[in-house]
C-alpha cells in the first residue's frame, strides 16, 4: 500500500509561526465540499469535531481560534509530536481509502482464515 499525503501541516497566514492541518482534496478524490474541511481529521480519527478540538488542545497543545464561528479550528506549532500525528492521520486515511477501494476484503480475509484453520 503506497503512502499518500492525505494531510499536510501547512503554515497559516492567520497567526504567523503557527500551522494548520490541511487535507489534500485531490488525493482524497473530493471535488466538492460543503461546510468545513477542518472536520476531516476528526472523522478519520473516529471523533466528533468537539472531541477532536479538545484532543488537539489538550494533547497537541494547539491553539483554538474562531471560538464564536461555526467551525473553530486548531493551530499548531511545527513540533515532532504534531508531525507524528499527521503521520497517524495519513496511515488511517490510507487504510480508509483502501477499504473503500476493496469492499470485499472482509470476505476474502474470512476465507483465508478458514483455510488456515482448516474449517
Amino acid at each position: 500500500m503506497a503512502e499518500k499525503a492525505f494531510f499536510t501541516l501547512e503554515p497559516t497566514e492567520v497567526v504567523p509561526g503557527k500551522y494548520m492541518i490541511k487535507p489534500d482534496y485531490e488525493v482524497w478524490g473530493i471535488t466538492h465540499i460543503e461546510g468545513s474541511g477542518n472536520v476531516l481529521p476528526a472523522r478519520v480519527m473516529g471523533l466528533t469535531y468537539a472531541q477532536y478540538l479538545r484532543f488537539c488542545r489538550d494533547l497537541l497543545n494547539a491553539e483554538l481560534v474562531g471560538k464564536y464561528h461555526k467551525y473553530p479550528y486548531p493551530l499548531f506549532d511545527n513540533v515532532l509530536y504534531v508531525r507524528e500525528f499527521i503521520t497517524l492521520l495519513n496511515k488511517r486515511a490510507t487504510l480508509i481509502k483502501w477499504e473503500k477501494d476493496n469492499p470485499d476484503w472482509t470476505e476474502h480475509a474470512i476465507e483465508v482464515i478458514k483455510k488456515r484453520l482448516h474449517l
